[in-house]
């Protein structure tokens, strides 16, 4: 059986690597922005529930608000997953940063560092998620 190649990277392949940290960085910070403008109290969230049938999500939206203004029990009230799904995109953000700054300075190998940011990741959002998870496992049955 032949070995498996090393992935090849090529200019083309880092270029669309620091793209898409780009991109999702770019978003994670959008996120926190409109968090930070939209209060959770005193006026309806921008954002309403359709069913008004409450599910794992809800009060995510007005627990992030809380949590920019650094009101972590108020947050925790609005959603008790709430910290655990901010701390995915919070480190998420960081990680992009991180990751393009060591791809470009060519600290490690570009194998090493998408491995690691796969594993990293993947980890991070099982973690993150997991209520999520499970809550859509139970919704069908499973």
């Amino acid at each position: 059986m032949p070995r498996s190649k090393k992935w090849n990277w090529n200019n083309q392949s880092r270029k669309a690597y620091l793209k898409i940290n780009g991109i999702i960085a770019g978003v994670i910070v959008v996120m926190i922005l409109y968090s930070g403008i939209f209060s959770a109290g005193g006026r309806v969230h921008p954002i309403p529930s359709m069913y008004n049938v409450p599910v794992v999500s809800t009060g995510l939206s007005r627990a992030f608000s809380e949590i920019v203004r650094g009101n972590w029990q108020q947050a925790l009230s609005f959603n008790t997953f709430s910290i655990h799904i901010f701390t995915f995109f919070a480190v998420q953000l960081f990680l992009r940063l991180l990751y393009s700054f060591l791809l470009f300075r060519k600290m490690f190998s570009e194998n090493t560092l998408l491995f690691s940011d796969i594993l990293i990741s993947v980890l991070l959002f099982l973690w993150a998620f997991a209520a999520f998870i499970a809550a859509q496992f139970k919704m069908i049955g499973i």
